[in-house]
């Protein structure tokens, strides 16, 4: 099968190359279903369903992801661009494993214990987000938001170029590598000789 349809239910498969751009997957259903180097530009996700499945080296920009749901998913080595994960029904105990996340949104969402590890982030909003005991480890922060988050135990260890303002988010017991850490000091109005 060379393309996927609307509303029709996958289960235990895995697609390989698959062009699905600007393709309508509206209420589809997939469990445990694995996309290896698959292109899915600006196709429509809204209310589909993705429970435990794994997505490497795909094409995941644009997607309208309203109304859809997204559970323990593995995203590795993906390109993920101006996604609204916020809009998202469910959006639960998910990992990005070495992908590039440009222009994404995590408003709201509780994405407690979630990972990112080795993933380069660039202009990503989190604002009222939990992030609590989520892995930062060795990802590349530039010009990401953090605003009134829970970093609660989260771990940035050799994260890099990373601006967390202390005074609106909460990094109690979170984990930070030196020199990189001295970038939380920048939020602070003082001066350091």
């Amino acid at each position: 099968m060379s393309e996927l349809n609307p509303e029709f239910s996958y289960e235990d498969r895995t697609f390989k190359s698959l062009d699905a751009n600007q393709q309508d997957l509206q209420k589809s259903l997939f469990d445990n279903v694995v996309f290896e180097n698959c292109n899915f530009l600006k196709s429509n996700w809204q209310q589909a369903f993705f429970t435990g499945c794994r997505f490497k080296n795909c094409n995941l920009s644009l997607i309208n992801l309203k109304g859809c749901r997204l559970s323990d998913a593995i995203f590795d080595e993906c390109k993920i661009v101006g996604l609204d994960f916020y809009k998202c029904e469910k959006f639960l105990h998910n990992a990005f494993n070495k992908c590039i996340l440009n222009l994404c949104n995590f408003t709201y969402l509780k994405l407690k214990g979630i990972a990112f590890k080795g993933s380069k982030i660039k202009e990503v909003y989190f604002k009222n987000t939990d992030l609590s005991e989520s892995s930062f480890d060795d990802t590349d922060l530039l010009g990401t938001t953090f605003h009134q988050c829970n970093l609660f135990k989260a771990d940035f260890s050799n994260a890099k170029n990373y601006m967390i303002d202390l005074k609106t988010n909460n990094i109690e017991k979170a984990k930070f590598s030196f020199p990189e850490a001295m970038n939380l000091l920048k939020c602070l109005d003082i001066e350091i000789s």
